[in-house]
């Protein structure tokens, strides 16, 4: 999927809802997995979806994500 065939970009919510609808699935079985707060995170919070901030160096203050990651094996202890 991309943001051309959404018809949007992160972090607007249609993209999001694209790929739920495409995925057949709704934003409580759903979970975004990004390293971009403005773009990832806050998207999909605004798609109520719950999000996983991977920041393997400094976390960035600003947006609160349900979790924060450094390191991708930490994934397991999440899904």
């Amino acid at each position: 999927m991309t943001s051309e065939s959404a018809g949007s970009l992160k972090p607007h919510k249609a993209i999001f809802d694209y790929a739920m609808g495409l995925s057949n699935t709704t934003a409580a079985e759903s979970i975004m997995i990004g390293d971009t707060l403005e773009v990832d995170i806050l998207g999909a919070q605004e798609a109520g979806m719950d999000q996983v901030y991977f920041a393997p160096g400094v976390v960035q203050p600003g947006v609160t994500p349900t979790y924060t990651i450094k390191s991708l094996s930490e994934l397991r202890n999440i899904l």
